[in-house]
């Protein structure tokens, strides 16, 4: 083989796979400095910003950082079993949250999952079997959770127990 037909062949078979291999390292750049910018994004508090440099919104289109509180019930309440009630919060940065109940820092079982966080409240109508545990009340406390990682975002403030309604 020449030397002309040498560097014809290598142009054709080795520049391109060369050009894609450096792309490919650029290309992993650019991901790792994403993660990166990312990853300041979740440790920093301050609103993120989208690629215009305007704040980006939460899904309820509020700019902030998530939270979330349980309104109702909150604590030192008495709920009459078989009475409808509406475990209520205030929330942003969440489209859907869990709802579950937790006695002393067990989890007791879960009231409902996939509630939209702009619904605010959620109708519950509590039974007996739901406030006693072997023989004894229990002193529940709502516990808001995130639908898509569990992470615990707040409970009540006190606890409330279910109680059998007075008969008259």
């Amino acid at each position: 083989m020449r030397p002309s037909q040498i560097l014809h062949t290598f142009s054709l078979f080795c520049l391109p796979l060369l050009f894609l291999s450096l792309a490919g390292c650029d290309y992993a750049q650019t991901n790792e400095e994403k993660n990166t910018s990312e990853t300041n994004l979740v440790e920093d508090s301050s609103p993120a910003q989208g690629l215009d440099g305007r704040p980006v919104l939460n899904p309820e289109g509020t700019v902030g950082p998530s939270s979330a509180v349980v309104i109702f019930p909150n604590g030192n309440e008495s709920l009459v079993a078989g009475n409808s009630y509406e475990i209520a919060w205030e929330a942003q940065g969440f489209n859907k949250i869990n709802i579950g109940l937790e006695e002393e820092g067990y989890f007791r079982g879960e009231l409902a999952q996939g509630i939209l966080v702009a619904e605010k409240k959620f109708a519950w109508t509590p039974t007996l079997s739901q406030g006693r545990a072997d023989d004894h009340i229990m002193s529940l406390q709502v516990v808001l959770s995130d639908f898509q990682t569990g992470e615990v975002l707040d409970k009540s403030d006190g606890s409330f127990i279910i109680i059998e309604e007075e008969k008259e």
